[in-house]
């Protein structure tokens, strides 16, 4: 008998949606029927199996009384499926009041940071732990939030498994894509992908930049990504003076290309589960200088005989917020083609081995089959 199940999420424009695209295709192949229940043009742009539905809901960005009933209305219109898999606390409060009776899947894509003060996080962190507690199983995407998830859901209903996203591959020429974001044949481009929000640190990435564009000449950096900070930013950029060797070139349909283009990747984030730009680095081949957030090190190879620095790893990880180790980071990869070289066979070997889509689906597949009882 086909099992069906309906696949909740919020607006996104990166990770989520990706994830949602690949996990909905490859469930259809393995025989379940999947309706995917978001905003209108969600997946659009996206590689998605014809045989997926879409139904429109609109999940509020924001815990507003009157949207989240609206969003409520909207998922109780479709047919009862087997089960519901919510992307997100958002997605997740939808689905349990939509369908109390319906077993339903939470995967928590990030969570509300302690650190974060105000009322509104206070609330939010309430409603997060009350959720987790009402679902039937929460998939978490680091180790870090399955941890935080212990004192409140029992063992046996908290797991990790990485979000499957579809494989990176490029649609345009890099020569081409290279030379939008600055940098010519003989420079050494950096990509930052991020949206352009606080928790991304992009200040550290631009106050680095200025110590490595003094002694790397032909260092060329371009920001990838839109959002509330531009400004910020852009004064930043000017106020250090590298707007000649960095670029803040907005968002992307597309960032793999301009992944694909770099010589090496740059993640500067305060917090993290999977950062889907480190995995579509990976896959591409690229190596990669990032902040210790979520699984890096798991993705980069960090700890399997490497000391982390790029030798032996997919690239170099470094302590949150420690502007002086990363710029020292960055800086040596820029200056040295050799290690740029090894480090990114390292990371398009286990992008091979670690991120398969298929392979990740059906973990997921397994939770499913185990809260139904089959």
């Amino acid at each position: 008998m086909t099992r069906s199940v309906v696949e909740v999420l919020p607006p996104s424009e990166g990770g989520i949606r990706q994830h949602v695209a690949a996990l909905s295709s490859i469930l259809v192949d393995m025989g379940w029927a999947v309706t995917v229940a978001g905003p209108a043009g969600v997946l659009d742009g996206l590689p998605v199996d014809s045989r997926v539905h879409h139904s429109d809901v609109v999940v509020p960005r924001s815990m507003s009384p009157r949207a989240m009933l609206d969003a409520v209305r909207q998922l109780r219109r479709l047919p009862v499926p087997d089960l519901i898999h919510a992307h997100g606390l958002r997605a997740g409060w939808v689905a349990v009041l939509a369908r109390p009776r319906t077993p339903v899947v939470l995967t928590m894509h990030n969570v509300v940071l302690d650190e974060v003060a105000g009322r509104r996080a206070q609330v939010e962190r309430r409603l997060e732990r009350m959720l987790a507690r009402r679902v039937r199983h929460v998939i978490g995407v680091s180790p870090q939030i399955v941890a935080g998830l212990s004192g409140f859901v029992p063992a046996d209903r908290a797991t990790f498994i990485i979000p499957a996203s579809p494989p990176a591959a490029p649609r345009r020429d890099r020569n081409v894509v290279r030379a939008e974001l600055g940098a010519g044949a003989d420079d050494v481009l950096v990509v930052v992908v991020a949206r352009l929000h606080p928790q991304k640190d992009l200040p550290l990435f631009v106050r680095a930049w200025a110590r490595i564009a003094a002694v790397h000449p032909h260092a060329r950096a371009a920001i990838v990504g839109g959002g509330p900070l531009h400004d910020e930013l852009a004064e930043l950029i000017e106020r250090t003076g590298v707007g000649a060797t960095l670029r803040l070139v907005g968002a992307s349909d597309y960032a793999v290309d301009e992944l694909a283009a770099a010589d090496v990747v740059a993640v500067t984030s305060t917090w993290e589960g999977v950062p889907l730009v480190v995995a579509e680095a990976v896959q591409l081949g690229r190596p990669v200088v990032t902040t210790r957030v979520g699984v890096v090190e798991d993705l980069l190879g960090a700890g399997d005989g490497s000391d982390g620095d790029g030798r032996g790893s997919g690239g170099a990880i470094v302590d949150v917020g420690d502007e002086d180790a990363f710029a020292e980071a960055l800086s040596r990869f820029v200056g040295d083609a050799a290690l740029r070289s090894a480090a990114g066979e390292v990371s398009r070997e286990r992008g091979t081995v670690i991120y398969g889509a298929t392979a990740l689906v059906e973990q997921v597949a397994g939770i499913y089959e185990e809260v139904l009882g089959t």
